[in-house]
């Protein structure tokens, strides 16, 4: 990652981590556009994976399993932990990263999940959501989408969709999520 990737990331961090800190206990249980994960399961696979970037940017040779992750008491504290170690690390080494701009895509994308499933503001700016949409364009092939693959299809967004919602409906979200009641 580049020195503008990484402060974007930073930035991009921030705000998910205001998302997730937006979260309230009653919300946990709630569905998210990410059909397989509750806003619980999500807020966990996102500290789980930033906990294992932010390991292994700062330590090459470090093998964190995601997995065994568990979900701490603050999970915004958490967050803000990780992702400062992360930032530090990449700042450090910026040619080693483990996910590279992957992170951009990943941290933009389950934020607006979590934000949308717990009736948050999206607040991620074109810029950020610009890069990550570049970086998704780049990396994305059919065979990484599908219902048994880790990407679903892409979905067409709405006319006069802002970026923030192009990424997501390419990412394989509909921009216009609600939960079914």
């Amino acid at each position: 990652m580049d020195s503008t990737q990484i402060d974007l990331l930073e930035s991009i961090l921030v705000k998910t981590r205001t998302i997730i800190a937006g979260v309230r206990l009653g919300q946990l249980q709630l569905p998210t556009p990410c059909p397989q994960y509750t806003v619980e399961a999500l807020v966990s696979h996102t500290l789980s994976w930033l906990n294992k970037f932010a390991v292994e940017a700062a330590d090459p040779g470090a093998e964190i399993d995601p997995a065994h992750y568990v979900l701490p008491t603050n999970a915004a504290s958490d967050f803000h932990l990780h992702a400062d170690q992360l930032v530090t690390a990449l700042r450090q080494r910026p040619n080693h990263s483990p996910a590279g701009s992957m992170l951009l895509i990943e941290y933009i994308v389950h934020g607006w999940d979590i934000a949308v499933a717990t009736a948050q503001p999206v607040t991620y700016s074109d810029s950020e959501a610009g890069a990550a949409l570049t970086v998704a364009h780049a990396i994305m092939r059919p065979e990484y989408r599908g219902p048994n693959s880790v990407f679903g299809y892409k979905v067409t967004p709405p006319p006069h969709a802002g970026i923030t919602e192009q990424l997501v409906a390419f990412m394989g979200r509909s921009p216009r999520w609600t939960p079914k009641t």
